[in-house]
């Protein structure tokens, strides 16, 4: 899927070389502190990143590339029920979400997020009425990248991360 003439997202391949990839990115703080909440092992990532190569998977999982250098994640998927009714998005029939992080330091703050958020969310827009996102609140930077998007805040929730942990999430939709 190509965004522009320097990104474009490719598929997760079954290949040792995206597993140890996935794992450099998700063993760094920056990256699980928000998006896994601890460090998975190698055999975790290959054990949840394999079920997402299927063209059957509900969750499209797709390698960041800038150039020809893979750079991070980004998946997107429709919010189940059980999501929706906590966010109180019920109304709508369907309501996707977006996750994303930049695994490589060196490409951070230089817009590509947002520049990847913009695209993926206006692609989902064309099948549904709402895309929404659940951030952490004291994750600034991806508020902001979001906001500068379109998003709006809609407000806090009480949440359980990934570990069972009370965090605080910021609900945002762009319509």
């Amino acid at each position: 899927m190509k965004i522009n003439d320097n990104i474009y997202l490719r598929n997760i391949e079954d290949k040792e070389i995206d597993y140890k990839m996935l794992y450099k990115w998700c063993s760094n703080p920056k990256v699980y502190k928000y998006f896994e909440q601890r460090a998975l092992s190698y055999e975790e990532i290959v054990d949840k990143y394999k079920k997402r190569i299927s063209s059957d998977c509900l969750i499209k999982t797709k390698i960041i590339m800038y150039k020809t250098i893979p750079i991070g994640l980004v998946q997107y998927y429709e919010m189940n029920y059980e999501d929706k009714s906590y966010f109180d998005l019920n109304k709508y029939d369907k309501v996707f979400s977006i996750d994303i992080f930049i695994g490589e330091d060196t490409y951070h703050n230089l817009g590509i997020g947002s520049t990847i958020i913009n695209y993926i969310s206006d692609y989902l827009l064309n099948d549904c009425k709402i895309v929404a996102l659940a951030p952490e609140s004291d994750n600034v930077n991806a508020i902001k990248c979001y906001q500068k998007c379109g998003f709006k805040i809609v407000k806090e929730y009480n949440y359980l991360d990934s570990l069972g942990n009370k965090t605080i999430n910021t609900l945002m939709i762009k319509q």
